[in-house]
């Protein structure tokens, strides 16, 4: 886990969220901090229509990619809503 939150937006990196999924998590209590900004970042980082792009991309098969990516924002979407759900950030 990459605890250096300025490299968090510089491409793909394990953060505290994708270990950590609601408070009651046993390493929420060593990582409270990170796990809060990491929270933040998410909430800056959903555009207007409620979505989160990727981090990644393949370089290579862009058609192949575009698909993946449509049903990666998704899987992102539902995972974080559970988690600022989980955490009460969201109404």
């Amino acid at each position: 886990m990459d605890k250096d939150v300025s490299t968090w937006t510089k491409g793909y990196k394990a953060l505290p969220l994708d270990f950590i999924d609601t408070p009651e998590h046993p390493l929420c209590t060593r990582f409270g901090p990170l796990v809060e900004k990491n929270l933040n970042l998410y909430i800056e980082q959903m555009s207007e229509e409620g979505m989160w792009d990727i981090s990644w991309s393949w370089g290579s098969y862009p058609e192949n990619f575009e698909a993946a990516r449509i049903y990666w924002k998704g899987i992102l979407a539902v995972n974080r809503y559970k988690q600022l759900k989980a955490f009460g950030c969201l109404e």
